[in-house]
Parts: C-alpha cells; sequence; structure tokens
C-alpha cells in the first residue's frame, strides 16, 4: 500500500509503459478472473490505464474532472494506451484495443492532489451517508445497441452516437 491506497489484484493490470518524446505509452490488461461483461470500459483496466502517469516521487493525485470523454467500443480486455499533457494542466487519455481500433478517448483528465491522512479518514466515513454512488444500467438511444455504431458522451447530459469516421489518435502506434 503506497500513499494510503491499496490495490487488489483487479486493479494491477499495468503489464508495460515506456516514454517516446512528450507522451507515455502503456499496455494494460484485466486479469483472466475479470469479465468486461456489462462494462463500456471495465473500471479495473480504465484504472490500470492511469498507473501510467503515476509520479511516484510527486504527490498523490485522484482523477477530479473529465472532459471530453468519448467511448467507441465496448468490451476491452486489454488496451494500448497514449497519455499526453492536455497544455492545460490535466492528462489526456487514447485507449486502444491490440489491433489498434479506438476503444475511448478523454480529451483533459485532471486530477487533486490529496495526501495519505485524507485517504485514510475517506475509508472510515459514515456508511449512512444521505448521498451515495450507485450504478444504473441506461440503455442506448434508438437502435444503437444493434447497429454497432460507437456512443460518445457529448454533454453534460445526453448521450448520443460518436460519428463513424472515427480516427484514432493510436493510429499511428498500431502500425
Amino acid at each position: 500500500m503506497a500513499n494510503g491506497l491499496g490495490y487488489g489484484p483487479a486493479f494491477q493490470g499495468l503489464r508495460a509503459l515506456w516514454r517516446h518524446g512528450d507522451a507515455w505509452f502503456a499496455e494494460v490488461r484485466l486479469p483472466d478472473d475479470q469479465s468486461a461483461d456489462g462494462f463500456g470500459l471495465h473500471p479495473a483496466l480504465l484504472d490500470a490505464a492511469l498507473h501510467g502517469a503515476v509520479d511516484p516521487a510527486a504527490p498523490m493525485r485522484l482523477p477530479f474532472s473529465w472532459t471530453g470523454v468519448r467511448l467507441y467500443a465496448s468490451g476491452a480486455t486489454a488496451l494500448r494506451v497514449r497519455l499526453t499533457d492536455d497544455g492545460q494542466g490535466g492528462l489526456a487519455l487514447a485507449l486502444a484495443d491490440g489491433d489498434g481500433v479506438p476503444v475511448a478517448e478523454v480529451d483533459s483528465l485532471v486530477g487533486r492532489a490529496v495526501t495519505e491522512e485524507q485517504v485514510r479518514a475517506a475509508g472510515t466515513g459514515d456508511r449512512d451517508a444521505v448521498l451515495w454512488v450507485d450504478w444504473l444500467e441506461v440503455p442506448p438511444p434508438g437502435d444503437a445497441s444493434e447497429s454497432g455504431a460507437p456512443w460518445a458522451l457529448v454533454g453534460p447530459d445526453d448521450l448520443a452516437l460518436g460519428g463513424s469516421a472515427v480516427r484514432s489518435p493510436l493510429a499511428a502506434y498500431a502500425d
């Protein structure tokens, strides 16, 4: 457990990490005993993708603000990831499957610095709180589930289909 965070086996999917120029590249994989069924993007796989941005010498940062999140495909159990500076203090991510087909993109992910004490205190809070997080299944609009069209989050309240002419920034990486 480093910095107050403990990672179970499902969240230890970072397999390779390297740097090229200003970008970091990672390969992440779900353990064989985990299934991506029922997830647009498995949380443990996304978490493993973010491990490539962790600097052990810097203060710990937790994901805080997500901008420009697009999901193109679901069911991935392994990803190739490109992590770059978004130019505004955040991190941009491009995620593709093993064949280089786009899975998701994030224009900007901003982290918030936290201390080990804050992380530990969060784990001992009131479990009868008025607010909580719950996962709800949201059906795709129209007949999108049958068309195979990719999903895209296009606004704070709207889900819509992404365009079919999606060019992944990882295209050169996949070659």
